[in-house]
């Protein structure tokens, strides 16, 4: 009995003490502040775009803006910063989150509870779907929509009938994470800006845990409250990310 009580005192001291990542079963994330060695290049950004989602591909930019009368998408030529498509949203919607999936661009709008759908060759509108509240990020993972709300919360839509696959909870170090704004799905992981911080978190698609924040204050260009860093493109070729933010003067390329 002894012997017993001893080896159960010595499991506890290795796992609260020795093993100092976890705590009461969720996952200890310290930040991580972005150096000048992470930062690769910037490439020319349109500083009355007010971002909203980011995209690479192809050596483009698919990014969306929005504002009341002002909400675009726009295909943007990297290395020029050249505008080279964009369709303007009716000025009843508020444009957000973009996302590539299956040759078509999806878009979320802000409090209209509606997405639209176009052709990545010449914008043509192909669809509308409705979201079930706000809409903020979106990106996928190959299967799934995935849609940010300015919560908690993410959902995984159907991409075919948009009805809610399933929803996770987001937490960070066991407290609830909320102001998820801008999406994307890279290493397997959800990344995300949170809206008002210079932070981008990585999510665990399936537990809903942060398992990383990064702090990215060196290349903000945050001048007032708006300003915020606000867009996440990820190069999975080279395995590189693209970061903006609203009304930045650049696109920094990052190796984080």
């Amino acid at each position: 009995m002894i012997f017993r009580i001893i080896n159960i005192t010595f499991f506890n001291f290795l796992i609260f003490f020795l093993i100092p990542t976890y705590s009461m079963g969720f996952l200890i994330v310290e930040k991580i502040k972005l150096s000048q060695a992470n930062i690769i290049k910037r490439y020319s950004h349109d500083p009355s775009a007010f971002t909203q989602g980011l995209v690479y591909q192809n050596e483009h930019f698919f990014e969306s803006t929005g504002g009341w009368g002002t909400s675009e998408i726009r295909k943007i030529n990297k290395k020029t910063g050249k505008i080279i498509n964009f369709k303007k949203l009716p000025p009843k919607y508020f444009g957000e989150g973009i996302t590539i999936f299956d040759n078509k661009i999806f878009q979320v709008t802000w409090k209209s509870k509606k997405g639209f759908v176009y052709s990545i060759n010449n914008f043509t509108l192909m669809d509308e779907f409705k979201i079930y509240g706000q809409g903020w990020g979106l990106t996928n993972d190959g299967k799934s929509l995935i849609l940010s709300d300015g919560s908690e919360k993410i959902y995984f839509l159907n991409p075919k009938n948009f009805e809610i696959e399933k929803t996770i909870s987001v937490s960070l170090n066991g407290n609830k994470q909320i102001l998820i704004n801008e999406l994307e799905f890279a290493r397997g992981e959800i990344w995300a800006n949170i809206w008002k911080s210079n932070e981008i978190i990585t999510i665990n698609p399936l537990s809903g845990q942060v398992t990383s924040v990064f702090d990215i204050s060196k290349i903000s260009e945050q001048k007032d409250i708006d300003d915020v860093p606000n867009g996440i493109a990820w190069d999975k070729v080279n395995d590189k990310f693209y970061i903006t933010g609203k009304n930045w003067n650049f696109i920094y390329l990052l190796d984080i």
